[in-house]
């Protein structure tokens, strides 16, 4: 019976109340006892699986594509310092060349953004002045047929007053 409780961790409210207090006691006792023993078990268990999937070699995945890590001779992921390697730029050179070069990008940004302003002001100006110079010729042509018709109203008034 106490086993059964031990591997349920349950007992029946009415067996309970038939326990005297000293029984009660006991089989707390060993009820933690027994919850106890679990989680070491399980500790155990999980640590154990930890250090066999550190252990175990992954399999390449169906892409193709993996990360191995180089180790150093601690066993732990090997790291480099940026410029404290012989041969290395110090680290404010390296970062002093990154920030130029974004500069240096940033700007021809803007020069290209500016160029296209210029281009486009360029383009409505251009536009702008052929539908003037349209507007014009329009204008201008309009004024030549008006004077032609009036020109040639003139002569038929001048040519209806000869024969009259």
């Amino acid at each position: 019976m106490l086993q059964q409780i031990l591997r349920d961790m349950y007992i029946d409210p009415e067996l309970l109340a038939e326990l005297n207090e000293e029984q009660k006691h006991i089989l707390f006792y060993k009820m933690r006892e027994e919850q106890v023993r679990r989680w070491k078990e399980r500790d155990k268990q999980a640590k154990e699986e930890e250090d066999a999937l550190k252990r175990t070699v992954r399999p390449k995945q169906n892409n193709g594509k993996h990360i191995q890590w180089l180790l150093g001779t601690d066993g732990e992921v090997w790291v480099w310092i940026m410029g404290d390697a012989p041969g290395d730029k110090p680290y404010e050179q390296i970062s002093e060349e990154l920030i130029a070069e974004r500069a240096r990008q940033q700007a021809q940004k803007e020069a290209e953004e500016l160029w296209k302003q210029k281009e486009a002001e360029i383009t409505k100006k251009f536009r702008d002045a052929m539908a003037k110079e349209k507007a014009r010729i329009v204008a201008e042509k309009w004024k030549i047929e008006t004077e032609d018709r009036k020109a040639a109203k003139l002569m038929e008034e001048k040519i209806q007053e000869e024969l009259k």
